[in-house]
This record gives structure tokens, C-alpha cells and sequence, in this order.
């Protein structure tokens, strides 16, 4: 018997193809593909899914004007992020003009076909951490506000009225997601057992010297606290709180 993959379908009410149906595909039409939080997406693959098929308006034809500054930049964040794990290529997004609705059978029966030939995901306890590490980063107020404040910072003159390059903005916008998914990932681990700063170092593959700045932010901010002194080596746990401000 072939493999039938479990994915979820988020399709804008004005993207809806009716009448067709895919085995494998389960489709809730939401009034804006866009003005969902990302992490919304994010819990399907936490709920185990095998995939994730978002389809909504591209920015000239969404009736939101409200859902087009934030969370879309969340999504290709999360999209990013996600294809830097086990679940590479199994969250995708089309944004299509009106006149591009009639491809949306052949791109899900495509996405359904490729996930079918690959398999089910193999959720493994690193990948679960990694799911919470990104719920909590996307959640994170530093990162939200630069999104929030990103079409400002590249359209609009900031604070002193100079206008910053988009490559700059984003540069920062990178710099400011790859720091908090990192404390995010340390606190994931600490939820779990107590965690030295080599043992998470090693978890995720980064230098200690960044640990240990990622663990001193944190024993400020009060989201960790020393467990125990084994050698004269600290294990932290976490203890509530955001990762990152």
C-alpha cells in the first residue's frame, strides 16, 4: 500500500480551487493566508505533519492591507529556518495573482507527489527542540519589533532622518533572528535537563564563547538559573521568561 503523507493546507478563501480534492492533503481556507501568525503554521509540523502548503494572495491583490508589513517576513523567516532542518522544502508558500489561481490543483498535487515519495518526517527530540526554539523566536519582542518597524526603517526616514538601505536592514534583520533562535534553542534545551554551556555548544554547533554570552543575556533577563556546579562547571535551567528581549 502507497505511503498517504499528512499535510495541511492553508488556502485564502479567494485561492480556493473548488471542486478538487487531494488524498493527503486536508485544506482549511482562512479568510487571509497573510494575516495568520506564522507560528499558527508552525504548529502543524509540531503537531506532526508532514508537510505545510500555504496559499494566499500575492501583496497587489491581498485585500488585508493590515497583514502585508508583519507577518509575511515572519513567514519567509520561518520558511528559512525550516529548510535549515530535517523538514527542507516541506513548508511552502505561493503568494498568486488572481490570474495564476488556476495552477494551484497542479502545485498541490505536485507538493502531495513529492512528499508521498519521500516519506514521513522522522520527528527525532532534536527536531522537536528546534520546532519550540523557532515558536519562541518568532514570538520573541525584539524580533517582532524589527519586523514590525522594518518597512518604516527601509521606506521612511528613521529616528534621524536618514534613510537606511534594505541590505543594511536586513543584515541586521538576519543578525537579530540568528541570536534569538540560538537563546531560543538553549532555552529549549534547559526546559528539558540542565545544560552546560559545552553540552549546548556541541547540541547546536556553536562556538562557546557565543554560548556563554547567549547564557549570560539570559541569567539577566531571568529565563535561566544555575541547576548545579559539577566540577566547577554550571548547568543551567530555565526557568520561565523569553530567551531574548
Amino acid at each position: 500500500m502507497s505511503y498517504t503523507p499528512n499535510i495541511r493546507g492553508y488556502f485564502c478563501t479567494q485561492r480556493v480551487p473548488e471542486g478538487h480534492e487531494l488524498i493527503g492533503l486536508t485544506v482549511e481556507k482562512v479568510p487571509c493566508a497573510r494575516m495568520f501568525d506564522p507560528t499558527i503554521y508552525l504548529d502543524a509540523f509540531l503537531q506532526k505533519a508532514d508537510g505545510v502548503l500555504v496559499v494566499g494572495c500575492r501583496t497587489s491583490d491581498c485585500r488585508n492591507t493590515a497583514s502585508k508589513v508583519h507577518n509575511v517576513r515572519r513567514i519567509e523567516i520561518l520558511k528559512e529556518l525550516l529548510d535549515g532542518t530535517d523538514l527542507k522544502g516541506r513548508f511552502q508558500v505561493l503568494w498568486l495573482l488572481g490570474a495564476e489561481e488556476g495552477h494551484v490543483p497542479e502545485h498541490a498535487e505536485n507538493f502531495v507527489t513529492e512528499l508521498r515519495e519521500r516519506g514521513p518526517v522522522h520527528y527525532s527530540p532534536r527536531l522537536e527542540l528546534e520546532l519550540r526554539a523557532m515558536k519562541e523566536m518568532l514570538e520573541a519582542r525584539r524580533v517582532r519589533n524589527f519586523v514590525a518597524k522594518y518597512h518604516q526603517l527601509v521606506e521612511r526616514n528613521n529616528v534621524f532622518g536618514e534613510n537606511l538601505l534594505q541590505a543594511d536592514v536586513d543584515a541586521g534583520l538576519r543578525e537579530a533572528v540568528r541570536a534569538e533562535y540560538a537563546r531560543a534553542l538553549i532555552h529549549s534545551a534547559a526546559r528539558k535537563a540542565p545544560v552546560s554551556v559545552e553540552e549546548a555548544s556541541e547540541l547546536f554547533g556553536l562556538q562557546p564563547s557565543e554560548v556563554l554570552g547567549h547564557v549570560t543575556a539570559m541569567l539577566k533577563r531571568n529565563a535561566l538559573e544555575i541547576a548545579s556546579i559539577e566540577g566547577n562547571i554550571p548547568r543551567y535551567k530555565a526557568i520561565g521568561g523569553e530567551a531574548g528581549q
